[in-house]
């Protein structure tokens, strides 16, 4: 094992501008020193995902036409939620036997795989890997793709004829870059007509920005129309997912309460993004509990209720609500039942291996 014996140190000494991001409820920047405490065991890992931490490093250095490294890793968790050291160290010794002490990222080739014998990477969805490049870009000082100036012209309303050439990267770079070009105004005046495809594919990479007040509204509306017009759960819970990380929790939280309180609630899509993207909103105690209930009656059955609880109660600000929640006098039959047998599984089930 080497001197340093985390990741995060091995790759400092190296002198690489070493930037983590979580990738598994969203894309978010894990800070330097809640990395180095999760590695360390002194903290569970903040955003479990399918009992996983899944993991972004963009790797640069300040010379001039440097080539940025990036990594995607996946490492298991305990039930306390902490990272598996065991896992991260045999990830180590694997990169030290390849790279040696020190990784240099001149010797590193970009265009090769060099993760691609270890069983700790792992691909992000297109959506997901079109999303990390256009944030790498912003962080590095770099200018979008070049898919960009059409997704802009497109969703600024002035070429809509053009949506079947415009490329996934192009709307990922335009919801990095919501500050520039009136991309934001131009995407609030178009939501309300935005046709299905192209709005699903920009709620996508909208689940990653914290937007604001307006857009979110825009969002809201749309949402509530289709709800009304009775239209696929797929596309609302899109739309759930592109403002759940919005800055305005007051506008996101009562469509919640009103899908949970609706048929729809029920419906796995609805849930899953509920659960996967929305989960500081199950934070509230009387949220929590509709939740909760339309769970156990999900179209799916008693599978789909243990694979999204056992992933909530891996939250660290989660457990003990939810344990609460097993307490609750007031929780119907079903609940009851559902929880039962979700208790009678004992230890938990292996996590999946696939990045949702």
């Amino acid at each position: 094992m080497n001197a340093t014996g985390t990741l995060t140190e091995f790759l400092e000494q190296s002198e690489i501008r070493l930037q983590v991001f979580d990738m598994g409820r969203r894309i978010c920047p894990l800070p330097r020193q809640q990395l180095l405490e999760v590695e360390l065991r002194q903290r569970p890992y903040p955003y479990p995902f399918l009992q996983q931490a899944w993991l972004g490093f963009l790797l640069s250095d300040q010379r001039e036409g440097a080539v940025p490294v990036i990594w995607f890793l996946k490492f298991p968790l305990d039930r306390e939620g902490k990272l598996v050291e065991a896992c991260r160290d045999d990830f180590l010794l694997r990169i030290i036997k390849s790279v040696g002490e020190k990784l240099e990222l001149g010797s590193v080739d970009p265009s090769v795989d060099a993760l691609k014998e270890t069983p700790y990477a792992f691909k992000p969805e297109p959506e997901r890997m079109a999303c990390f490049h256009a944030r790498a870009a912003r962080s590095l000082g770099l200018p979008p793709s070049s898919f960009y100036p059409a997704a802009r012209d497109y969703f600024a309303g002035t070429a809509l004829e053009n949506w079947p050439a415009l490329g996934l990267q192009g709307i990922a770079d335009l919801c990095a870059r919501l500050d520039q070009d009136h991309n934001a105004d131009h995407l609030q005046r178009l939501l309300p007509v935005l046709p299905a495809v192209p709005l699903e594919l920009l709620c996508c990479c909208l689940e990653n920005e914290a937007i604001d007040a307006e857009l979110t509204g825009a969002i809201r509306q749309r949402a509530l129309g289709l709800l009304e017009e009775e239209a696929p759960s797929g596309l609302i819970a899109a739309l759930l997912r592109g403002l759940s990380h919005s800055q305005a929790p007051r506008i996101r939280q009562p469509l919640i309460d009103q899908l949970l309180a609706s048929p729809i609630g029920r419906d796995t899509e609805i849930l899953a993004a509920i659960a996967s993207r929305c989960w500081t909103d199950l934070e509230e105690p009387g949220r929590l509990q509709r939740f909760l209930e339309q769970l156990a009656l999900n179209s799916a059955g008693a599978d789909c209720f243990n694979r999204v609880l056992l992933d909530l109660m891996m939250l660290p600000n989660l457990q003990a609500l939810i344990m609460a929640q097993f307490r609750n006098p007031e929780r119907s039959e079903a609940l009851g039942q559902a929880i039962g047998g979700f208790l009678s599984l004992g230890a938990p089930a292996p996590a999946p291996t696939t990045l949702h």
